[in-house]
């Protein structure tokens, strides 16, 4: 078994995108292959954090906000403590992306994006999202910098994804 210290040079990896892009489903599968090769990963998830801290928080700007650093702050401090964290959330702001580069080291950014039919048809599946509002109008600011995008349209190979970022994440 290899020591994380030996090949994992990103130890925050946050996967964001529109709701059902599959943002959770590609961080399921990178952490299944990185705890496969015995690094130690937590996988926080946004609609489990949020069911986690009791729903506390509204969908106004300022509570997303709020919540997304407090995502981010939790992620920071399992970082530091030598987690690989992978957390697979939508922050829609800008702020949150600058707040990330400049305060999460060994950070990495994967956007994940699936045309909007593809999500409200997933999403209808799930979560009932689209369903509640006009997901062309919903607010997102797509990060301005990023390190991999990933298109997963229907058919796309998640352990492709997976092995991507995996690969970025040791500096392959």
């Amino acid at each position: 078994m290899t020591s994380q210290a030996e090949n994992i040079q990103k130890s925050f990896i946050w996967i964001t995108g529109y709701s059902a892009s599959g943002k959770t489903t590609i961080a399921i599968e990178l952490v299944r292959a990185l705890r496969a090769e015995g690094h130690v990963v937590v996988h926080l998830d946004g609609d489990e954090l949020r069911a986690i801290f009791g729903k506390k928080w509204g969908h106004s700007r300022e509570e997303k906000m709020e919540l997304s650093l407090v995502y981010m702050r939790l992620s920071k401090n399992l970082a530091q403590q030598g987690q690989v964290v992978v957390l697979s959330a939508v922050a829609m702001f800008q702020e949150i992306y600058d707040w990330v580069s400049e305060n999460v080291p060994n950070s990495l950014m994967v956007l994940v994006e699936a045309p909007l039919q593809t999500r409200v048809n997933r999403d209808a599946a799930t979560k009932n999202v689209y369903s509640e509002i006009n997901a062309q109008g919903q607010i997102y600011e797509l990060p301005e910098h990023i390190d991999l995008k990933i298109a997963n349209a229907d058919g796309a190979s998640i352990s492709i994804f997976a092995r991507k970022i995996a690969n970025l994440i040791k500096g392959c």
